[in-house]
């Protein structure tokens, strides 16, 4: 015999619009360092802090800026993570390219 109970439900907060300039930046971003590559929403099974800023209105896209392999999707949170250090640098051009487009600096 098996009973399950709903202890907590969690926070219900709605998902930040896709309509926004700083998505629009995101997707940019994406595209300058790879051209073709499409930036799209993605469900995960976790969750983030950022229900929290969403519930208050405030936008927040869960980004997940270095490209990963199958293997090293498999190992977040486990004792052997991993990232390639050639995807980290990726990451961090991301980052930099969609901080540049949120602020309104112009690529050359």
């Amino acid at each position: 015999d098996v009973a399950i109970f709903l202890v907590d439900r969690g926070l219900d907060a709605p998902g930040s619009s896709l309509d926004t300039e700083v998505f629009r930046a995101l997707g940019g971003a994406a595209q300058r360092l790879a051209p073709g590559v499409a930036v799209v929403p993605r469900l995960a099974t976790g969750t983030t802090d950022l229900r929290f800023f969403r519930a208050k209105g405030v936008l927040g896209y869960g980004i997940a800026p270095c490209p990963v392999g199958q293997l090293e999707e498999g190992t977040p949170h486990h004792h052997d993570e991993r990232v390639a250090v050639e995807s980290v640098g990726w990451g961090l051009r991301y980052v930099l390219e969609a901080v540049r487009g949120i602020a309104g600096y112009a690529p050359k």
